[in-house]
């Protein structure tokens, strides 16, 4: 009867146990990337979906992944025109240089956060003339990955 009982308790706390899946939105009007619940943002992809006429990408994916000091905290929130120290940032595998990524005019791209054995999220965004985005799938938090089928919001 115990060891039912020691079973049932290991059970329960490993249930409590189970991390929260990443989910992300893009604040248009900070024009920022949030994380909606306590994952910070370690991994991330972004891809240009827009092709040139040839049919290659207009430009090669952007891989952001933190790897400074463990005793830093890991940021909730990237602003993608001042990315902090501890990222490191690859583009096309190379190393990029700088700490600001600015997103092409006309475009779309779709964002990525993954890693920690947990399932993928995927977001959309659009850009304008300028640059900035203006439209995206997730401006809040609450919405599910693109992956599961979710239907286009506009923020």
């Amino acid at each position: 009867m115990i060891k039912y009982i020691y079973i049932g308790f290991v059970g329960l706390f490993l249930l409590g146990c189970k991390r929260q899946d990443h989910e992300l939105s893009f604040d248009i009007q900070k024009q920022v990337i949030l994380n909606c619940n306590s994952n910070p943002i370690d991994n991330l992809t972004i891809k240009n979906d827009s092709i040139k006429s040839n049919n290659f990408a207009v430009e090669a994916g952007l891989l952001i992944y933190w790897s400074g000091e463990i005793s830093v905290r890991i940021p909730n929130e990237l602003d993608l025109s001042n990315i902090p120290s501890g990222y490191i940032i690859r583009q096309g595998g190379r190393i990029y240089e700088g700490n600001k990524y600015v997103f092409k005019p006309n475009s779309s791209y779709t964002i990525k956060k993954f890693g920690g054995g947990r399932s993928e999220f995927y977001l959309r965004v659009w850009t304008d003339s300028l640059g900035k985005v203006v439209k995206t799938t997730h401006p809040k938090c609450g919405l599910q990955s693109l992956d599961s089928g979710e239907e286009m919001y506009q923020g």
